[in-house]
């Protein structure tokens, strides 16, 4: 099965609790836009749209992260006065109205997909189709997919994980000097510089030009061994990405745990970073899921849930982990984040075309699904549900 053989292929609207004000006079202190992107991330498309406006990134505010293998479709504010449409490569800006609140996480409702699977078997696609039904009955584990893990792609070391281990000076190398296949030439190329010069700060700031990488070497400069210190003054955005990337491999251990403890028949799926459990489609006991809620791991976790609690002890003693790891001592600004998610995803909107004649793989077939998840939801993972792996 091929997934994202174009980006035609997989194609994402965010549905946004934002509306546009009313007739008359405009409402509300931001721009609400419409932002199409096309095989870009949305930080990029951001950036994009603010250089091609003259605007201060600062007044841009968006709801979600949005898949950059695809064409996407999803809402921005704009604080301040109205900016017209705007196009660019990857990018096109469209006027809605007025908002009186800014976008963010909590004004997206859900995410509707249409997915095209390709290269196909007849029988490969009939029963995609009815797995995929199935599941959107039922639901699916709400588990984190592979995107979420970036941070470890190219080592499949977490640097999150050596934080709460206090290996500082490890978990910075693995984000500041090595560097994964998606990244740019010149990121690849300032990240091989710093892991080829590590240690002789010195050196290696004389080789860098203007970068977030030089300016944490700067500071080791002047501190060689304040790798923690170091860590603090990685951009807010990457250090949370780095340390959420852990917990929520973390969390789908546990979640794992708790699918194998209550929803009987269960099929493994085996990724890259970790092993996780989905019930059986059509499974009635899927129900068991409904309504649990599974804590991320912190330093004051409390698991609410029997199974969770279980799965949560032996996830930290397989690793050397206690609860106190997650504390991240030394570190000022970054710390893992608290909060929950559910543990199961809702699926609803299904529809799958009957399978047809792929064009572009000769004697195989394509299936076109659409259906819409809650946010954080992720569509790669209905599709390992739908295709059984």
């Amino acid at each position: 099965m091929k997934l994202r053989s174009r980006p035609e292929d997989f194609i994402v609207e965010e549905v946004s609790r934002l509306a546009p004000g009313g007739r008359g006079a405009p409402e509300g202190p931001y721009g609400l836009y419409r932002l199409r992107k096309r095989s870009i991330t949305t930080p990029e498309a951001i950036r994009r749209v603010a250089r091609a406006g003259r605007i201060d990134p600062g007044r841009i505010r968006y709801s979600g992260l949005k898949d950059r293998h695809a064409i996407t479709v999803q809402f921005v504010t704009i604080f301040g006065k109205p900016v017209g449409a705007l196009e660019g490569r990857g990018f096109r800006l469209t006027p809605v109205g007025r908002s009186k609140r800014a976008a963010g996480p909590g004004e997206i409702e859900r995410n509707s997909f249409r997915l095209m699977l390709r290269d196909l078997a007849w029988d490969e696609a009939e029963r995609a189709s009815e797995r995929g039904e199935a599941y959107s009955r039922s639901g699916i584990p709400n588990y984190f997919d592979e995107q979420r893990f970036g941070s470890a792609r190219t080592t499949g070391v977490f640097p999150g994980e050596l934080a709460a281990r206090g290996d500082w000076e490890g978990a910075l190398r693995l984000v500041i000097a090595t560097s994964s296949r998606e990244d740019s030439k010149d990121v690849k190329r300032r990240r091989r510089m710093v892991d080829e010069g590590w240690g002789d700060w010195p050196a290696v700031k004389a080789k860098l030009d203007r970068s977030s990488e030089r300016s944490i070497v700067t500071y080791l400069g002047d501190h060689p061994t304040d790798f923690v210190g170091a860590f603090d003054r990685l951009r807010e955005s990457l250090r949370t990405i780095v340390l959420s990337a852990f917990q929520s491999l973390v969390w789908n251990e546990v979640l794992s745990g708790v699918v194998r403890a209550r929803c009987g028949e269960a099929w493994t799926h085996k990724g890259r970073y970790d092993e996780i459990a989905f019930f059986a489609p059509g499974n009635a006991s899927a129900g068991a899921l409904r309504g649990v809620t599974i804590a991320f791991p912190h330093r004051a976790t409390k698991m609410r849930d029997a199974d969770a609690a279980e799965a949560f002890s032996r996830a930290l003693s397989r690793r050397g982990l206690t609860l106190d790891s997650f504390r991240l001592r030394g570190l000022k600004k970054g710390h893992f984040w608290r909060g929950e998610r559910a543990a199961l995803a809702n699926v609803t909107g299904f529809s799958a075309r009957p399978p047809f004649p792929d064009e572009m793989n000769a004697g195989r077939f394509a299936l076109e699904l659409r259906f819409s998840l809650p946010p954080g939801a992720y569509a790669t993972m209905f599709v390992k549900a739908a295709t059984g792996g």
